[in-house]
């Protein structure tokens, strides 16, 4: 929100405080989540994106660490899209877009082509990695598992991932089927646009079905607020200047 210098010399950003957690965390401490639940998280993320690619901006790390569930105005799984750090404009230079054969991204969760082809990626590698995301929240895994990251990116360029259903039966068929598709090792076989995708996952049977007083039980039975507490104080324990304690 705001960032300077106090009159005792500290530099400082001031940013926004998110009670709740990543979805890589909340996975790991609960297991795979119900349908309804993850299409609710990845139509918010793919609402995210319309705005991002509108702009012209590719996020090229979406992964379960930088989806955050949290709350606000009283509204519980409100989703942020977070960590924009290897963004890239999609109108610049295409001499100047990437140091050559630079791969950026997480392992597991980024498309072949950011593997392959870096400097070359478009709008539909985030397309995957929503899909990677959304394949995670339901099955309790990342749709590539391997002993080296090295072995993972292999797998991603020359391999489908198993269906989501192999490891969880219960995964509605509409929903899977928009996954694989949008795990397509060739990008023209993806959903075009993060618009498309919502607008498919939001015509899945389950859509809706997580209503904000599920969010809010869930929450109430994880103890948000306490988590969310916990965190800051730990935080500020941790060392930040007397000055923001407040």
């Amino acid at each position: 929100y705001d960032f300077g210098q106090t009159k005792e010399g500290i530099f400082y950003f001031a940013m926004e405080l998110l009670p709740g957690k990543d979805l890589g965390t909340l996975v790991a401490s609960s297991g795979p989540l119900p349908a309804p639940r993850a299409v609710h998280f990845v139509t918010q993320v793919c609402g995210a994106l319309q705005e991002a690619h509108r702009r012209g901006m590719i996020h090229r790390d979406i992964k379960p660490a930088n989806v955050f569930a949290s709350q606000r105005g009283g509204i519980f799984d409100y989703t942020k899209l977070l960590d924009f750090g290897l963004v890239r404009r999609v109108d610049v230079d295409p001499g100047t877009r990437i140091t050559p054969g630079v791969v950026a991204g997480s392992p597991g969760f980024m498309s072949p082509e950011q593997i392959t082809k870096p400097a070359d990626v478009d709008a539909r590698a985030d397309i995957y990695a929503v899909a990677a995301v959304a394949y995670f929240l339901l099955t309790g895994r990342p749709p590539y598992e391997a002993d080296s990251a090295l072995e993972t990116m292999l797998d991603q360029v020359n391999h489908a991932p198993p269906a989501p259903s192999t490891i969880r039966p219960e995964i509605p068929s509409d929903v899977e089927s928009i996954i694989v598709r949008c795990l397509a090792i060739n990008p023209d076989e993806r959903i075009a646009s993060a618009k498309q995708m919502r607008d498919e996952l939001c015509r899945c049977q389950c859509a809706g079905e997580w209503t904000e007083e599920d969010a809010q039980q869930w929450w109430a039975d994880h103890g948000a607020d306490a988590a969310s507490h916990e965190a800051l104080h730990d935080t500020i324990e941790k060392g930040l200047p007397k000055t923001f304690s407040g």
